[in-house]
């Protein structure tokens, strides 16, 4: 099922944030239009869901035997995944707003997935909204369940905004300031329900503005809505807040007074979330620090099984990245690693940022892409791996491209692609 026959095509608006910006404030604030639905609690559908699955799943080669995880053409990953979702929240329309056009699913934590939202729901709105880190980690703490340390709420907003800025986003996303949203509702209202192409009348704004009134969901210690709560802090937790997150809080345009009259001005800091792997090499780490004490035959074994599998996952990387998103496979080479690209009877090497350049334009512009792989055989060594994968076009016609990859730790030393024409 493609887009263009999802029930939920140009429907789903997700919004995301560190937990205590004001979410859920603005969710219900949205919801009192007509024509939203509010997906009645945190889902988790992303972060916990469909996040922890596409780590089981590689879209590298079929015959990659990494523990834990299986191939899958990415395309039949994101329709089986958006195929889910829709059956999901189509199933909470029809039993509560049929006629709802928009649908908000609101869950914090995925401000850690906005790029697995935007593969899945490339036709939603992404709505990210940001707030004071200072009384963000305050009500953080205020919270039974939240952190216990000013450090860890501090850690956990700085890394949740980082995240979400700094994902690759769908074209309809957006992000605003909660303090700007709470200073003058009946402007900022009506101008997100815009827009979410969504119109609003006289009255649907005044229900709008009269449930973004209603205190819910409030610090306990400090019930009131409102902005500055983090004077409260003492000097101690307001340095140990800065001393972690409080250059991302500056740049993001908060100051001693607030939120400065102009917050646009200072960009995203450069950021890219941990790839969903990172678990897997985690893992391997560590089983790597155990297998340290005692150099016996059966202890270099182990290690040397260790670096193979670690090997396979960057392969595994590599491969997803060459199909997916080309320009990754620069990010994965070490500096003046050697590139062959032979096409054909022409062969070509080279070292340095103009190999990678044509490296990654080659891959950009190969037609196995728009392919389905029928055949994915890899030959694993340390620390060379070597796979030979055979596509089928969209024409019927079969090509076969063999990649050939020296591995140096997490990075990639040395690759060779090879296209042949006819599988």
């Amino acid at each position: 099922m493609g887009i263009e026959d999802s029930p939920l095509r140009d429907t789903m608006v997700f919004l995301v944030g560190a937990r205590r910006s004001g979410t859920n404030w603005l969710q219900r604030a949205l919801a009192a239009h007509p024509e939203v639905l509010a997906i009645p609690s945190e889902t988790y559908v992303f972060s916990d869901g469909l996040r922890p699955l596409s780590e089981r799943v590689q879209h590298g080669a079929v015959g990659l035997r990494r523990t834990g995880a299986v191939f899958m053409e990415r395309e039949d990953f994101l329709e089986a995944s958006r195929e889910f979702c829709d059956r999901l929240f189509a199933g909470v329309r029809e039993r509560s707003n049929p006629s709802a056009r928009r649908i908000i699913e609101r869950t914090p934590w995925h401000a850690y997935c906005v790029e697995l939202i935007a593969d899945v729901y490339p036709d939603s709105w992404v709505l990210h909204i940001v707030r004071d880190g200072r009384d963000v980690a305050r009500s953080l703490l205020a919270q039974e369940w939240g952190p216990k340390t000013m450090r860890e709420a501090a850690e956990e907003w700085r890394g949740s905004v980082e995240a979400a800025r700094g994902a690759r986003k769908p074209a309809r996303f957006r992000e605003v300031r909660y303090e700007q949203l709470l200073a003058d509702p009946p402007a900022a209202l009506p101008d997100l329900a815009h827009w979410l192409g969504l119109d609003a009348d006289r009255a649907t704004i005044e229900q709008m503005l009269a449930e973004a009134g209603i205190r819910f969901n409030v610090d306990p210690s400090e019930r009131g809505v409102r902005t500055g709560k983090w004077r409260a802090l003492t000097s101690a937790q307001l340095a140990e807040f800065e001393d972690v997150a409080g250059s991302l809080n500056a740049a993001l345009g908060y100051d001693e007074e607030g939120l400065s009259d102009d917050p646009a001005a200072a960009g995203p800091r450069p950021h890219r979330p941990a790839h969903p792997g990172g678990r897997a090499r985690k893992r391997l780490g560590e089983a790597r620090r155990k297998l340290r004490a005692g150099r016996t035959t059966r202890t270099f074994e182990r290690e040397a099984l260790n670096r193979l599998e670690a090997g396979e996952f960057v392969f595994e990387r590599l491969l997803e990245a060459m199909r997916v998103e080309p320009e990754r496979v620069a990010e994965m080479l070490v500096e003046q690693a050697e590139v062959r690209i032979v096409n054909g009877d022409a062969g070509w090497s080279g070292r340095g940022a103009p190999a990678v350049e044509r490296l990654v334009a080659t891959l950009r512009d190969d037609p196995a892409r728009s392919g389905r792989q029928l055949r994915g055989d890899v030959h694993h060594g340390i620390p060379t791996v070597t796979a030979v994968l055979t596509y089928e076009l969209p024409d019927g016609t079969r090509v076969k491209r063999i990649v050939v990859a020296r591995i140096r730790g997490q990075r990639v030393a040395g690759i060779a692609v090879y296209l042949v024409t006819g599988g």
